[in-house]
C-alpha cells in the first residue's frame, strides 16, 4: 500500500484537525503520524519529538529528521502548521514529494517578518523536487498563486477544510421561532467575541428577540483580552458555556452560528454548523466569505455596528426564509466541506503527484 506520513508541530491539534482526514485516507494509504509531544495520549500511535510552547526543541528536530529518514523514500510527507512547514523545507530538501498544508495564510500574510520566513526564504531556496501547497480557500489559492508563479516545481491546490464527518441522523430541520446565535471555538480577541457579546446586547437593547451561546475556552495564553475587556466578559458570562467535546449538546443548543473573527482556513466550527442546517452569520474575511453565499450573511470584522446590523437583518427574515438558508448551507456542507468531498480532492491531489516518484 501507498504510505503518507502528516507532520504536526502538536499532536492535539493533528487530532482535533487532520485525525478524521487521516482515517478517511487509510482505505487507499498507509499513514504514519509524527507530532510534537504535548502530554496527553491519544488512542492511536503517534510518533512524537519534544516541543517547547508548539516548537521543536533542538533535540525534537533532530528525533523529528530521524524518524522521516526511517520512512520509505517515496512517502509523501503532508506537512501542517507554518512553523512545521517552514522547518521541513530546509530538513527535508531532498525528499521526492512533500506537501503543505496550510490551515489559513491570514496571520502569515499581515506580519511582515512570517511572510518574509516562511514565503520569501522558501520560494528563494526551493530545490528540485515537487512541493505542493494545499489550502483551503480562494484569497489564499490566489495569493500563493500570485507568490510562486515563477517556481516551476512548485504547485498550489485547493482543498475546501479538512473535512467532516456528519455523525447526527435525525431530523436537522430547526425552529426559527426565536434566534439564538452560537459560537464555538477558543476565546480570544482576534476571534471577535467580544465584539458578537457587544452586538447581540445592543441588538437586545433595540427590541430584538435574540440570545447567544458562546462554546469554548478560554485561550489563556495568547487571549489578548486587556483587563477591562476580561471583567466585560465576566459581567457577560451567562452566554459562555465553557467546554464540551459532545456536538449534539453544543449544535443543539442554538439556530443560527455566528464567527466574527479576523481570519481563518475554513472555519471547522462553521462547517460543523452548516452539516446541522446553521445559517451563517460570518465575518468578511479570508476563509469565512468562500462559506456565505444565500446560506447566510457577511458583515465587516471588529466593527460592532456592522454585527448588529447583520442580526437585524437576521431577525428581519421569514420563518420561510431561515429555513431556506438552512437547506442551503446543508447543500453546500454535503457538496464541499463534507469528508467524502475532501477525501476525494485529497486522493486526486495525492494520485496525482504521487505517480511522477
Amino acid at each position: 500500500m501507498r504510505q503518507i506520513a502528516f507532520i504536526v508541530n502538536i499532536d492535539s491539534f493533528f487530532h482535533s484537525h487532520r485525525r478524521q482526514l487521516q482515517s478517511a485516507l487509510s482505505h487507499n494509504y498507509s499513514s504514519t503520524v509524527i507530532a510534537g509531544d504535548s502530554g496527553k495520549s491519544f488512542p492511536y500511535t503517534i510518533k512524537r519529538f519534544p516541543i517547547y510552547s508548539r516548537i521543536p526543541t533542538p533535540r525534537g528536530l533532530l528525533k523529528l529528521k530521524n524518524m522521516v529518514n526511517d520512512l520509505h523514500e517515496h512517502t509523501v510527507l503532508i506537512v501542517v502548521s507554518p512553523v512545521m512547514i517552514f522547518l521541513s523545507h530546509f530538513i527535508f530538501l531532498n525528499r521526492k514529494l512533500v506537501v503543505y498544508n496550510f490551515s489559513g495564510l491570514g496571520y502569515l500574510r499581515s506580519n511582515a517578518l512570517a511572510r518574509f520566513l516562511v514565503f520569501g526564504l522558501i520560494g528563494f531556496i526551493n530545490g528540485k523536487h515537487r512541493r505542493v501547497f494545499v489550502v483551503q480557500n480562494k484569497d489564499d489559492l490566489d495569493y500563493l498563486n500570485y507568490r510562486y508563479k515563477s517556481v516551476k516545481n512548485f504547485s498550489i491546490e485547493l482543498v475546501a477544510g479538512s473535512g467532516y464527518e456528519l455523525k447526527y441522523e435525525g431530523d436537522m430541520t430547526l425552529d426559527f421561532s426565536e434566534i439564538k446565535l452560537g459560537f464555538v471555538g477558543r476565546i480570544r480577541k482576534d476571534k471577535g467575541v467580544l465584539d458578537l457579546v457587544r452586538a447581540v446586547n445592543q441588538v437586545k437593547e433595540e427590541g430584538g428577540n435574540i440570545d447567544l451561546v458562546v462554546w469554548g475556552e478560554m485561550d489563556n495564553s495568547r487571549h489578548g483580552f486587556s483587563a477591562q475587556e476580561l471583567n466585560e466578559i465576566e459581567r457577560n458570562k451567562r452566554y459562555f458555556r465553557g467546554y464540551s467535546s459532545n456536538k449534539e449538546e453544543i449544535y443543539s443548543s442554538f439556530n443560527c452560528f455566528c464567527l466574527p473573527s479576523n481570519g481563518e482556513g475554513l472555519s471547522k466550527s462553521a462547517i460543523e454548523a452548516a452539516s446541522y442546517g446553521m445559517p451563517l452569520v460570518l465575518s468578511d474575511v479570508p476563509g469565512n466569505r468562500d462559506m456565505v453565499s444565500n446560506n447566510g450573511i457577511l458583515f465587516t470584522y471588529s466593527d460592532v455596528e456592522s454585527l448588529a446590523n447583520a442580526l437585524s437583518i437576521l431577525l428581519g427574515k421569514s420563518q420561510r426564509e431561515l429555513l431556506e438558508m438552512s437547506n442551503s448551507s446543508k447543500q453546500k456542507f454535503s457538496n464541499t466541506w463534507s469528508m467524502d468531498h475532501v477525501k476525494r480532492g485529497w486522493l486526486e491531489i495525492l494520485g496525482n503527484y504521487s505517480s511522477s516518484i
